[in-house]
């Protein structure tokens, strides 16, 4: 269908917006409602600002999908392993939560997975690379302790090189907190 290996979150949001011009007419009213719904949702929950009402009607969303999802099974849209339907989907369940979310952390514009996920992908592929491509997970794993460990290392030999004595820091200084719990580290090394 496509020869993009990798999509952007642009181009994700680009080709949302045309999901119901081009399935509609060629799908049952069912699965229009399910998408309709699931597209609602997520455009919704990425306004700026979120009423009381707009929260609401995000569960209403939610609801009109679940009640029409099951229109995917039954067009063959819906992979059916050993008999059993299995909708347990973490991203799916997560947006139970959305409302609470946006209620203490805000809208959802001004929170994503992008950095994270970057970062993410650049510490597993510098992991790998110094891997010998077997049994590669413990290899990751002791490359980065060890990566961790120098970064602690360096900087312990800088708070030494700077004289942060324990006279310089101040009591409950966020920085001298972050110092001692280095120095009990370095203790454990």
């Amino acid at each position: 269908i496509s020869k993009i290996s990798q999509w952007s979150g642009r181009e994700w949001k680009d080709l949302e917006r045309n999901f119901l011009p081009v399935i509609y007419g060629v799908v049952k009213s069912d699965i229009i409602q399910a998408v309709r719904a699931e597209l609602d949702f997520i455009f919704t929950a990425q306004w700026k600002h979120l009423s009381e009402g707009d929260l609401q009607r995000l569960s209403e969303f939610d609801q009109i999908y679940d009640i029409h999802r099951e229109a995917f099974v039954r067009d063959g849209g819906h992979q059916v392993k050993r008999g059993e339907v299995n909708w347990a989907i973490p991203k799916k369940h997560s947006r139970k939560h959305y409302a609470d979310n946006i209620r203490r952390a805000g809208a959802t514009n001004n929170y994503n997975t992008e950095i994270s996920e970057h970062y993410h992908i650049d510490m597993v592929k510098w992991a790998f690379e110094h891997t010998n491509r077997k049994e590669y997970l413990a290899q990751m794993i002791l490359w980065l302790t060890r990566q961790d460990q120098i970064q602690q290392r360096s900087l312990y030999f800088h708070w030494i090189d700077n004289d942060w004595s324990d006279n310089n820091i101040e009591t409950g200084n966020i920085i001298g907190l972050q110092v001692e719990n280095m120095m009990q580290m370095m203790m454990m090394i």
